[in-house]
């Protein structure tokens, strides 16, 4: 049993403006690293090993933020974490006197989700007066792995010093499916616009 946790920590600078931006990395991110159950079985008066494991392959993080000018508040922040995990369910028994089988079953799950706030201001004159349009984007893309492979293994004992293993696996595939939605909230001094503005 393994439990870990991501703690960034430090800041990004954005030097594009002659006020540089610094983004802090802050937050925790807790996720279980490692599990694993071996249990003995018989059935039948047949000798088993059972075993369920659970693996985390990847965490993943990424923060970032950018303005335009030196007087307005960040109008790009980018947020990104998630990760990808695999469960394992195998047994093994003896098949013949010095043979022995085992087959595990691999299951890949995980997913990562990045969300993206982006800010876009515009400037109208009409008889004088400046009005100022505000366009709030929210952008939430996620992504969803999943992936499946076994791996068949056959131990032949010859003596207490000699072994001879063959293991077989079968192709992997790692598969992800991704899906993005896009808020967008538009204002005139404001009021929102119902024409520019799409939250469904």
């Amino acid at each position: 049993f393994d439990y870990g946790v991501l703690s960034p920590r430090g800041a990004y600078t954005y030097n594009g403006l002659a006020n540089p931006l610094e983004i802090k990395h802050t937050g925790n991110y807790g996720a279980l690293n490692y599990l694993g159950l071996v249990s003995q079985m018989r059935i039948k008066n047949h000798h088993f090993v059972f075993d369920l494991g659970y693996n985390r392959n990847f965490d993943t993080y990424y923060k970032f933020a950018e303005k335009l000018y030196d007087w307005s508040e960040p109008l790009t922040h980018i947020v990104r974490n998630g990760g990808v995990s695999n469960i394992n369910l195998g047994f093994g028994t003896r098949i013949y006197k010095n043979l022995s089988f085992g087959l595990n079953c691999n299951i890949y799950v995980g997913k990562v989700v990045t969300e993206e706030n982006r800010i876009l201001y515009r400037e109208e004159e009409d008889q004088g007066v400046i009005a100022t349009a505000i366009a709030n984007f929210n952008i939430y893309d996620s992504t969803a792995y999943s992936g499946f492979n076994t791996t068949l293994g056959f131990q032949y004992i010859f003596s207490d010093k000699l072994r001879a293993g063959l293991s077989i696996r079968t192709p992997f595939e790692l598969r992800g499916e991704s899906d993005s939605t896009t808020y967008r909230i538009t204002t005139m001094m404001g009021i929102p616009l119902d024409e520019y503005t799409d939250t469904t």
